[in-house]
């Protein structure tokens, strides 16, 4: 089993290229992290967005003054033509 785990930059870590940040994060799942889960931090459902997957489940936390939430995706190995329309 594989866990891949990241807090990636979103709302007021990362003010510019948001879209293009998660968009690259979605496109590392889905080619390096087949068949695995994935547990990712954010703070800004807009910035969650951008990956277009459906998550398996939801954790909130509050840290700080920071309303979190831990998502997990369960990420499934994806047909040869299915990538080509992913990127």
């Amino acid at each position: 089993r594989t866990i891949v785990v990241t807090n990636p930059p979103w709302g007021l870590r990362l003010t510019e290229d948001v879209e293009q940040s998660w968009t690259s994060l979605k496109s590392f799942l889905r080619e390096e992290c087949n068949e695995s889960e994935a547990w990712v931090l954010s703070g800004s459902k807009d910035a969650t967005r951008h990956l277009r997957m459906k998550k398996s489940r939801s954790v909130v936390i509050k840290t700080a003054d920071e309303d979190l939430r831990w998502i997990q995706y369960h990420i499934f190995q994806k047909k040869a033509e299915d990538m080509e329309l992913i990127r």
